[in-house]
């Protein structure tokens, strides 16, 4: 039979564990709830950002494309013979924008701090990217991919 100062130390370590875990699972939910109520916020004001750069280049060569859902869009730049396209979709559930191109893949993860959204790349995990940066960089990638 073990020693009851043993026996009391383990169970200790056990409640110990067992609200680390109540408490990670309530963090977890709560940051879940932020990303499903604010990312389609954020998904929503890119699409505007980069429909509208879109539209003040107007030209014929750089073209949005609606998604056959609200989730995706594509934007096409044709020069010459040639054309690409970048993919970009949004994936509610996890709050991520993934972005897709023949020669550019990115991705934007979504991350909680605190009770606020932002985004992070995923080339850069440290740094924080505004609806600017993201604009750019999907334009960028259909136009200098």
């Amino acid at each position: 039979m073990a020693d009851e100062g043993y026996i009391r130390k383990l169970t200790a370590t056990i409640q110990e564990q067992a609200k680390e875990f109540q408490e990670q699972t309530r963090k977890d939910n709560r940051d879940a709830e932020i990303i499903k109520s604010e990312a389609p916020k954020v998904w929503i004001q890119l699409k505007t950002w980069v429909k509208g750069a879109v539209a003040q280049v107007n030209s014929e060569t750089l073209l949005y494309l609606e998604g056959s859902d609200l989730n995706s869009f594509t934007l096409r730049y044709t020069v010459g013979r040639e054309m690409r396209e970048v993919k970009v979709i949004f994936f509610s559930i996890i709050g991520q924008i993934a972005v897709s191109g023949s020669l550019f893949d990115a991705r934007f993860d979504s991350k909680v701090e605190g009770n606020r959204l932002h985004f992070i790349e995923d080339m850069a995990p440290n740094g924080r990217v505004s609806i600017d940066d993201m604009g750019k960089q999907i334009l960028d990638a259909a136009v200098n991919q």
